[in-house]
């Protein structure tokens, strides 16, 4: 019994674990579609996408965060690749960081450029 018990928690891990693999590939997969389209081409949405990818290892933000910022940015006709999702990134951080705040920070920017 302690032997099955023990194979039945290393055949959960393993599904576990490949479920999660799969989610965050949809999720990849996902962000690359969505980048496509708003930066207008396969290249430019790779482009986006690695550098959304290197400045969210480089903050506490998800990437899905850091993705709907860029978005958020790009929406309003700025480029967030130019260091101002970067600028607005830091004064998060400054007034307590969070995505709501970056959120925040970022429709105001947004607005006033608009």
């Amino acid at each position: 019994p302690a032997a099955l018990n023990l194979v039945r928690r290393g055949i959960g891990l393993v599904r576990d674990g490949i479920v999660s693999m799969l989610t965050t590939g949809d999720q990849f997969e996902n962000l690359q579609n969505r980048l496509t389209s708003l930066m207008g081409s396969v290249a430019e949405g790779e482009r986006a996408t690695a550098w959304i990818k290197t400045f969210a290892k480089d903050t506490p933000l998800q990437l899905g965060d850091v993705t709907d910022a860029f978005a958020l940015l790009k929406a309003y006709g700025l480029d967030p690749m130019d260091g101002s999702l970067k600028a607005i990134e830091d004064q998060s951080e400054k007034l307590g960081g969070g995505m709501e705040r970056l959120e925040g920070i970022t429709t105001a920017v947004g607005q006033a450029w608009a």
